[in-house]
């Protein structure tokens, strides 16, 4: 197939996860969550051990207390079971409360002086709230251990694959309580829901290895999961008969989104760039031009979001960063500076594409996986702030691993800006 040539629709969606014949159970009463979740020998590794090393698993130690203790720890750590025991009151999903009785370790202890120290300097100016909300708040507790846990990973490379872990186990952790209390979205929990899901945004930017899956796999991990996240903030805000004001992140989004109406025309993009553009958006009407009806919806998101990618570049190019302040003042009361508002700003894109676009940015369609390699040039732009720093760089390799050579001539300068 000629690179002129339209681009063959695909259906394709990533390989669900094959499941595993259960094996024979054997007793432990002092091994890990998982293995007794699996009714499985434990081998009692610390910290984690072999079956959860294999199976890449979070692996959990609960100590051997009373009944009624293990009782409350199988209840914390086995969200799965827990539904089999007894089913969650509507107050406890409102209103999730950190058991007295849950053990967190020294390295757990060490997470939360990271982030209270150092990792909530930038996510706390976002929530307008202080770190020890978390302590009321189970789902959101564990998403700030692993916040911390990737920024250390950040912060020491060496200790990468310890902090990762540790992220994953944390993750691992929330997300049962978490989707509990999405099931039932109010004022008293959405606040809670959704700096957790901003939380869940910064943690796939910052490592896509810890939260999805390696970007050298054949996955859409890395490339639209965090997407996904994010245009969730806005849901569960929209959820809510609370417009969450009292959060500045809701502010701004709301403030950036209407920043690219009220002045589109006022900033220009380089010509190569431009130029790249131009080829992707020649491909997409070239196709839309074949009269292929199945695909006329597909190609008019690609187009569409093509043309808000446009204005993004041009309101994150170096010297607009003060209109963009100003503007953002205009409409929100929230603190914002020049560098937080060309970070925020860079996230914005993601809200203005379709759910079509979206889903076919997940089933991998060619021309989505050309305009976000482009996308990536924008997170590149921010390399000042910790967990955007390698993102760009990252999903733009991912997009290589899974577009096909035939198509390279699409992304080839994003190619060449990132050097590859």
């Amino acid at each position: 197939m000629s690179a002129t040539s339209a681009p063959a629709q695909t259906d394709a969606a990533p390989e669900p996860i094959s499941l595993k014949t259960r094996k024979t159970h054997t007793k432990s009463r002092g091994g890990c969550v998982e293995c007794k979740r699996r009714k499985q020998k434990c081998r009692e590794q610390k910290p984690v051990c072999s079956g959860c090393t294999k199976r890449e698993t979070a692996c959990i130690y609960v100590e051997v207390e009373s009944h009624q203790t293990r009782t409350i720890e199988r209840n914390r750590f086995e969200s799965d079971a827990s539904s089999s025991i007894s089913s969650p009151s509507s107050t406890s999903i409102l209103q999730p409360m950190v058991s007295v009785n849950s053990q967190f370790s020294l390295q757990d202890m060490e997470l939360w002086h990271h982030y209270i120290v150092y990792t909530s300097e930038q996510t706390s100016v976002m929530f307008g709230r202080k770190p020890e909300i978390g302590l009321s708040c189970d789902y959101l507790l564990h998403g700030m251990l692993a916040t911390a846990a990737i920024h250390q990973a950040y912060r020491h490379p060496d200790q990468r694959q310890k902090y990762n872990l540790l992220a994953r186990q944390h993750l691992d952790q929330s997300f049962g309580p978490y989707h509990r209390a999405l099931a039932i979205i109010s004022d008293e929990n959405v606040e809670n829901l959704f700096s957790y899901n901003v939380l869940l945004v910064i943690c796939s930017l910052a490592s896509a290895e810890s939260v999805h899956t390696s970007a050298s796999s054949k996955s859409s991990g890395g490339i639209a999961d965090w997407v996904v996240c994010i245009r969730g903030c806005r849901s569960i805000a929209a959820a809510s008969t609370s417009n969450v004001q009292g959060i500045p992140i809701r502010q701004w989004i709301d403030t950036m989104i209407q920043v690219p109406m009220t002045a589109e025309n006022s900033a220009k993009i380089s010509p190569e760039e431009e130029g790249s553009f131009s080829r992707v958006e020649s491909l997409l009407e070239q196709s839309k031009r074949s009269n292929n009806s199945q695909n006329m919806n597909d190609i008019t998101a690609c187009l569409q979001a093509l043309q808000e990618l446009r204005k993004t570049f041009a309101f994150t190019t170096d010297g607009f960063d003060a209109m963009l302040t100003t503007a953002m003042k205009s409409y929100s009361t929230a603190p914002v500076s020049p560098r937080l508002s060309r970070r925020l700003f860079v996230t914005i894109w993601p809200f203005l594409v379709s759910d079509r676009f979206v889903e076919l940015l997940l089933g991998m369609y060619p021309p989505t996986l050309m305009i976000m390699a482009h996308y990536c040039l924008i997170l590149r732009r921010t390399q000042d702030c910790w967990y955007m720093a390698e993102s760009g760089l990252r999903i733009f390799q991912a997009i290589q691993n899974n577009l096909a050579e035939e198509w390279s001539t699409y992304i080839e300068y994003p190619r060449r800006v990132f050097s590859i």
